[in-house]
């Protein structure tokens, strides 16, 4: 896959290893921490922020935290995918599109945690309650403007995009009422339809999208069924939490936190 990763200074042909490394360790570990004001607003002292670890990783990787946010401008942006009107590309649209296209195309499990779009803290200003909303909002979004970018060689708007593959999304809407039979039925389809495209050569990635990861019944371990398939890796998968999961599951994937 052709990304636009910064070039080694010493030699233009090869990417500079450490942004790979860098992106590597964000993926990782980074995105998934709070930032210093999440703890702040959830009154949470023990919790490692962002800008900490950040800050250790600086000691070694010098500019770490600039490095990740001058390659996920250079990524996300609007030479690279078409975004609505009226969406904005902020921090959390960036890290979002970013993680999700890097799952689907590796076939790594990403869950992306974040506050409900319509479910607003008391006493909440009229300004954060926007940014409440819209950082609960961008979860589905980003995959919408994911699965509208990639559509393949032919049919993708932007250049960029005609070098990754197209997405076929097999959706499954968590609720109290959700079953392990039928999460398991949507990925043994989305498993099947995969292995056609690849006997028949086609670039197209299938991928389970679970939204309202939180909603089934933890007490009847409904999400456990996940664990062969975010193993196996034979379909992407992206799910959407309002809370992270168990460490079981979260585990087996890339974390990315969002929150006000």
């Amino acid at each position: 896959m052709n990304f636009k990763i910064s070039k080694n200074e010493n030699n233009n042909d090869d990417p500079d290893p450490i942004p790979c490394i860098a992106l590597a360790l964000a993926l990782l570990y980074y995105f998934r921490l709070p930032t210093n004001e999440d703890n702040v607003q959830r009154n949470d002292r023990s919790t490692p922020s962002r800008e900490e670890f950040g800050d250790v990783l600086s000691k070694y990787i010098p500019g770490f935290v600039e490095i990740i946010q001058n390659e996920l401008e250079q990524f996300v942006n609007t030479d690279h995918f078409v975004i609505p009107h009226g969406v904005a590309v902020n921090q959390a649209i960036r890290e979002h599109i970013f993680s999700i296209v890097i799952s689907i195309v590796t076939q790594i499990p990403l869950c992306i945690i974040g506050a409900p779009g319509k479910c607003f803290p008391r006493n909440i200003s009229r300004f954060d309650e926007q940014k409440h909303l819209l950082l609960g909002q961008s979860k589905t979004l980003s995959f919408q403007i994911v699965l509208q970018n990639l559509q393949g060689s032919q049919l993708s708007a932007k250049e960029f995009c005609k070098h990754l593959p197209a997405i076929d999304p097999f959706f499954c809407l968590g609720s109290k009422y959700s079953r392990s039979e039928d999460i398991a039925a949507t990925f043994e389809r989305a498993i099947k339809r995969e292995q056609q495209y690849k006997q028949n050569r086609i670039d197209t990635r299938c991928v389970v999208f679970l939204d309202e990861a939180s909603l089934p019944d933890e007490k009847k371990m409904v999400l456990k069924v996940l664990h062969p398939y975010l193993d196996e890796g034979k379909v992407a998968f992206v799910a959407i939490a309002n809370k992270s999961f168990d460490a079981a599951n979260a585990n087996r994937m890339i974390c990315i936190y969002r929150s006000l």
